[in-house]
């Protein structure tokens, strides 16, 4: 077996327009990779028998995250929301996702990607 500590780390973009269209602030934030992600990635890399991320979603928890989670800690009542473009660079994988201001409004302070629009496989 080869071991070579591979690291991953997610980053959140986060544009926040207001009712007419205009930018009102952008944030960069770091994401955790879960275990739940990187088993996905581990048996997608052998197989296509998985589908692929599609979904992300937004939450109002405050808990310190945690490697093992498999869902937001406190996800909003909104459903998850399917990406509206996903493309690779590299090693990057960049998704964009639209939320109306109805599902996203208050303190958001949590966000993940999901395989699918239900179930538990938190990216």
């Amino acid at each position: 077996m080869i071991d070579d500590n591979l690291k991953m780390r997610g980053t959140v973009r986060i544009e926040h327009y207001n009712e007419s269209g205009v930018l009102q602030n952008v944030y960069n934030l770091n994401n955790l990779v879960v275990t739940g992600g990187k088993n996905y990635l581990a048996a997608r890399a052998i197989s296509n028998s998985q589908p692929v991320i599609s979904h992300v979603a937004l939450g109002t928890g405050v808990a310190t995250p945690d490697i093992g989670q498999v869902n937001l800690t406190a996800p909003t009542a909104s459903p998850r929301v399917a990406f509206t473009s996903i493309t690779t660079d590299g090693s990057t994988i960049k998704t964009t996702t639209s939320f109306e201001a109805a599902n996203s409004t208050g303190a958001i302070t949590e966000a993940g990607i999901f395989i699918g629009a239900s179930g538990d496989t938190l990216f």
